[in-house]
């Protein structure tokens, strides 16, 4: 990102006053730390709760794709070079999330939370009322399509053994 870009950015985007994190090992420790120095306070999600968790994990696959791609074009040779790569990385995974269009609302996170375009220097007003039933109607058009698709079995028994998959896919 350019600096100009960077200074706009932290002008109309003010400091958050808490954050939601993950609370697994690897938030706590030096993050929890510099949450606190910064006078951002931290709120663990419960655990196993996607819901909470989905803007991190989205945040963290854009990360590792655009660090797969870097590093397929130009592998760090040494370790300043990997560090810039990975901070490089965060900064356009955050912008490319606070950037996208969610598919259901029609506007960036970064807009709905900041009342500000991420990108242009205009104010955004959004409905909340009309957003929440858009998204009420797209979870019920989901959910019909999703039951629709469902086979019935009726050759199961209480009691009968199933086999249960499990999908833990690797981030990178």
């Amino acid at each position: 990102m350019s600096g100009q870009f960077e200074n706009n950015w932290a002008a109309r985007c003010p400091k958050p006053n808490s954050g939601i994190v993950d609370p697994g090992t690897e938030f706590k420790g030096e993050f929890r730390d510099t949450l606190v120095q910064i006078e951002i306070t931290p709120f663990p999600t419960t655990a196993k709760n996607p819901q909470a968790n989905s803007v991190y994990e989205r945040l963290h696959q854009s990360a590792a794709e655009v660090i797969c791609a870097t590093i397929c074009e130009d592998q760090p040779k040494h370790r300043g070079r990997a560090s810039q790569t990975a901070d490089s990385a965060l900064a356009t995974a955050e912008c490319a999330t606070q950037t996208a269009l969610h598919s259901t609302q029609g506007l960036s996170p970064g807009a709905l939370v900041f009342n500000r375009d991420v990108l242009l220097d205009i104010q955004v007003i959004a409905d909340w009322e009309a957003l929440q039933q858009k998204r009420q109607h797209v979870i019920k058009r989901n959910l019909g399509a999703a039951n629709r698709k469902r086979a019935t079995h009726h050759d199961c028994s209480v009691g009968d053994k199933v086999l249960k998959l499990v999908h833990k896919p690797n981030k990178l």
